[in-house]
């Protein structure tokens, strides 16, 4: 590990049942979380899941109208039988989250975390954390400025569609 974003530490507060959607971090860095305060609910997700956990083409989130913690299976079949990660972090715990790992975080209690981050050694990560801000920051946001509604429901039954025939093939997708 080593690079730039290490002297960047991300701090975040959340208030009592405030929940941060699916996703995973735009730059793939690896981090380690420490929690302060109360208690802090994550699921997490290995990046092979992507495709079943409706993920957003051209985005690094997945659908927002489902409850990671308890899923909705007969809306969403695709969830059926994914496999994550369950943490309960409380004050002063660390996890350790590899890059790529998608998650999932909701505030128990009003507290506060903060995230060191470190890119991976490998030049192929780094590669693919640029392409990611460029394409899927940038680009996606600029569509999403001009086209919109149409843009974002285009997207949302994309992502359905990718889950459901990722739930045909019957196993996880890279």
């Amino acid at each position: 590990m080593g690079g730039f974003i290490e002297s960047m530490p991300a701090m975040f507060f959340g208030g009592s049942n405030s929940v941060t959607f699916l996703h995973y971090d735009i730059d793939l860095p690896h981090l380690f979380h420490t929690h302060f305060g109360g208690r802090k609910h994550i699921i997490l997700f290995d990046n092979k899941w992507k495709e079943r956990l409706y993920c957003i083409p051209n985005a690094t989130y997945a659908l927002e109208d489902y409850d990671v913690s308890n899923p909705d299976f007969e809306k969403f079949p695709a969830l059926k039988g994914v496999e994550g990660y369950e943490v309960f972090l409380e004050h002063g715990d660390t996890l350790f989250m590899p890059t790529g790992m998608w998650h999932w975080m909701k505030y128990l209690d009003g507290s506060f975390s903060l995230s060191l981050r470190a890119w991976d050694a490998s030049l192929l990560r780094k590669t693919q954390s640029i392409f990611n801000l460029a394409v899927k920051g940038g680009l996606d946001s600029l569509l999403k400025m001009w086209l919109k509604a149409p843009y974002a429901k285009f997207r949302e039954k994309l992502a359905i569609k990718r889950a459901e025939a990722a739930l045909a093939k019957g196993r996880p997708t890279r």
